[in-house]
């Protein structure tokens, strides 16, 4: 009997032991595991509507702004609608060939969509001179007529054409 009570009030005691560890123990248990608020996104923008680019030019960073600003998911998916013309990645828009794409930018949350639309021209190569042939031209009033012939240079100057006039047109 005497060993009976021994076990007994062990088995009490290691009980006692164990609900005092757990009175002190659960509330600090049940703040590390409380559950954080999620807050859900509202729209998005962009920083930019409209861009104008140009074709091996300078790539220009579309910035989006997630609402409300302490949404919880504020990843975005990009994509373009004509990866010919302009590509996006993270933002960033390359201009690849003249036309025009519309980038977009996708709430993971939502499935939001904020858009710029983007106009890619061709590179602008500038004239920087022009020559005659022949050089030289000596004529008579009344005599044949020459033809003179204008070459823009460079030959791949976006605009080829020539205004004509005379000094003299008497």
């Amino acid at each position: 009997m005497e060993r009976f009570l021994q076990t007994g009030y062990r088995k009490m005691a290691l009980f006692l032991v164990l609900c005092m560890f757990l009175s002190v123990a659960m509330p600090v248990l049940a703040f590390a595991v409380e559950e954080t608020e999620t807050v859900p996104v509202t729209g998005a923008t962009l920083n930019q509507s409209e861009l104008t680019l140009v074709v091996g030019g300078p790539d220009e960073l579309l910035i989006v702004t997630i609402l409300p600003a302490d949404a919880t998911e504020q990843g975005v998916i990009w994509s373009s609608s004509d990866e010919t013309v302009a590509t996006v990645a993270d933002g960033v828009v390359t201009p690849l060939a003249a036309g025009t794409a519309t980038i977009t930018a996708t709430t993971i949350d939502g499935g939001y969509i904020a858009t710029c639309e983007v106009n890619v021209t061709e590179a602008v190569v500038p004239v920087t001179g022009v020559t005659l042939e022949p050089s030289e031209l000596i004529l008579t009033a009344g005599g044949a007529t020459e033809t003179l012939v204008a070459k823009v240079i460079p030959a791949d100057a976006t605009e080829q054409g020539v205004i004509w006039s005379s000094s003299d047109e008497t």
